[in-house]
């Protein structure tokens, strides 16, 4: 049985989308370690298209804080091509073993949080559990951070700031723009907007 049968995956999701791992670390973790690190997850993810630096002005919650110091900030690295949906627990646990070799005692050096991007939302993968994630896999649960609503990914009431500071959530819309288009996709599927699940994200924010 594969995972996605195992874990009862919504087969709604299961467009190509563009990997990236968001990295938390402090800055002195980064200026002496990016290339080794960089090399790291080439070498277990694929080649990498484009890094995304710091965005000026980011404050990291005081949970981070409290394990990894002060002076946190992020980079975002975005790998080359597209991936399937189910490829996410992989990556995520790749992550998580690089995160281990880095981590010479119980605080973390880097914090890396693998997600994809596509036509119907933005998601993250975490190996904790929280009662808005779904699990994927062992261990692994994925968490939708954004929804594809109107034609414009859109950030929710808890969606990490990382990804929708400064210029960020606009690189990530413009990621979901290099797939194809929504009618495109129901036109491949040959299924209604409302069987895609794309517009129910939308009637959840109306209620509220």
């Amino acid at each position: 049985m594969n995972n996605r049968a195992k874990w009862n995956v919504n087969e709604n999701f299961d467009t190509p989308g563009k990997v990236f791992v968001g990295c938390l670390a402090r800055l002195a973790a980064f200026q002496a370690h990016t290339a080794e690190l960089i090399a790291s997850l080439e070498n277990a993810i694929g080649p990498i298209d484009d890094i995304w630096q710091p965005e000026v002005g980011w404050i990291a919650p005081n949970s981070y804080a409290i394990e990894m110091g002060e002076s946190l900030t992020t980079i975002i690295l975005v790998f080359d091509g597209f991936r399937q949906q189910d490829s996410l627990a992989w990556i995520k646990q790749r992550t998580l073993e690089i995160e281990d070799s880095y981590t010479p005692c119980r605080s973390r050096t880097f914090n890396l949080n693998p997600g994809i991007v596509d036509q119907v939302s933005m998601r993250l993968a975490s190996h904790k559990w929280s009662p808005r994630r779904r699990q994927i896999d062992e261990g692994i649960w994925v968490e939708d951070q954004m929804y594809w609503i109107r034609n414009r990914l859109m950030p929710l009431s808890y969606t990490f700031q990382e990804y929708v500071m400064g210029t960020r959530l606009k690189r990530l819309r413009r990621l979901a723009g290099r797939i194809y288009s929504p009618v495109e996709y129901m036109k491949k599927k040959r299924v209604t907007k409302w069987e895609t699940g794309r517009h129910q994200p939308a009637k959840i924010l109306r209620a509220k």
